[in-house]
């Protein structure tokens, strides 16, 4: 898969400690998203976005949404304005979870979001990074993230080399044939 440049959603609008305001941009307001020929999921509460700091890539954690309707006050007769054009503005809050920084991740409060950063979809690039899985070590493909609905990989030696033996212990007693059950899951 060819490395390319992120959909952008929004630009962080507001900063409250460890938690970010993105404004999003009118056409970032869908669910599901094509963009270089892939289907992209849209942010959604406990999805992973990326803000992006000069060559520090800030992950954060979708913790709450909201919109904003413009043309709605408290003397309108219409409270309901959410078709008519420029109405609605949704917000989305952000909670720090760590940063990209030299192709690694740590969980890590040294860089805060400022104002005007721009926010994009978290990489399946990233998402291998934060879950710790090296480019060509071997993998077992486990399923799919919930929320970004990216494909999942577990490097085997590093899961298998040191709970093998956590697994024969216990299941020696439960399992008639112990082999047979640690074989099923390799």
């Amino acid at each position: 898969m060819k490395t390319t440049m992120n959909k952008s959603l929004g630009v962080i609008v507001g900063v409250d400690g460890n938690i970010s305001q993105v404004g999003m941009y009118s056409m970032s307001n869908e669910s599901q998203f094509l963009w270089n020929g892939e289907l992209l999921e849209g942010p959604k509460v406990g999805a992973l976005l990326t803000i992006l700091q000069n060559d520090v890539k800030i992950i954060a954690k979708v913790v709450n949404e909201k919109i904003m309707d413009q043309q709605n006050s408290v003397k309108s007769e219409e409270f309901d304005n959410r078709y008519s054009k420029n109405s609605v503005n949704r917000i989305v809050s952000l909670r720090m979870q760590g940063v990209i920084e030299n192709n690694s991740f740590k969980v890590t409060s040294s860089y805060v979001p400022m104002i005007g950063n721009e926010v994009t979809i978290t990489s399946k690039e990233d998402i291998d990074l934060i879950y710790g899985i090296k480019k060509d070590a071997p993998s077992i493909f486990i399923g799919k993230t919930i929320f970004e609905n990216k494909k999942l990989d577990i490097p085997i030696n590093e899961v298998f080399a040191s709970h093998i033996g956590i697994f024969w212990k216990y299941w020696k007693r439960k399992v008639k044939y112990p082999s047979h059950a640690v074989f099923q899951i390799i």
